[in-house]
């Protein structure tokens, strides 16, 4: 059955989620403070109640609401985690990369021009070309830790940078073709 019959500007959908909220949002919340930061809690909790309006017409109605909210709660702790603990393995894996050393200063000119140069190519990516690119390039990370930081296989991460590579390839054959005339 369908809850979002309208009744003049106001639907039922709106009344009957605003007092789903109104009931659920202080478990929901507690839930959330269980398990993270205040900060973090208020996000999921907002994300939870997100997909609830979203699938309205999923929730059941009565006592099994608060279930299925919770079902949705727990899926956004996991997804919370998760990215979590992403983070955590990309600063790992960049504490691990070693410092640079001082360029002499007419490297570090040379050196800066250039990257003037990739820099604003770059800047007209995608932003998942931008990302991959980064990472296997300014941060030179491992194919196998590119993948396990985007979540995906080895040879997804291949195809990428191959791609974002030929992207930015043109990108700057553009800007050294502007430059030249």
């Amino acid at each position: 059955m369908t809850r979002t019959t309208a009744v003049s500007e106001v639907t039922i959908a709106d009344v009957t989620f605003s007092s789903l909220y109104r009931e659920h949002h202080p478990r929901v919340l507690a839930y959330f403070l269980r398990r993270f930061d205040r900060e973090t809690a208020i996000d999921c909790a907002a994300e939870a109640f997100t997909v609830t309006w979203r699938r309205f017409d999923d929730v059941p109605e009565g006592d099994d609401a608060v279930r299925w909210i919770y079902g949705v709660c727990r899926n956004v702790a996991r997804n919370q985690a998760r990215s979590r603990r992403r983070a955590r393995r990309l600063r790992a894996l960049l504490a691990r990369q070693p410092a640079d050393r001082p360029e002499q200063p007419d490297t570090e000119v040379l050196r800066m021009s250039e990257e003037e140069l990739v820099t604003g190519a770059l800047s007209r990516l995608r932003d998942a070309d931008q990302e991959i690119l980064r990472l296997a390039a300014w941060e030179k990370l491992s194919r196998t830790d590119i993948a396990e930081i985007l979540g995906c296989s080895r040879h997804a991460v291949d195809q990428r940078v191959q791609r974002a590579v030929a992207r930015l390839g043109n990108e700057l054959d553009k800007s050294t073709e502007g430059a030249r005339q």
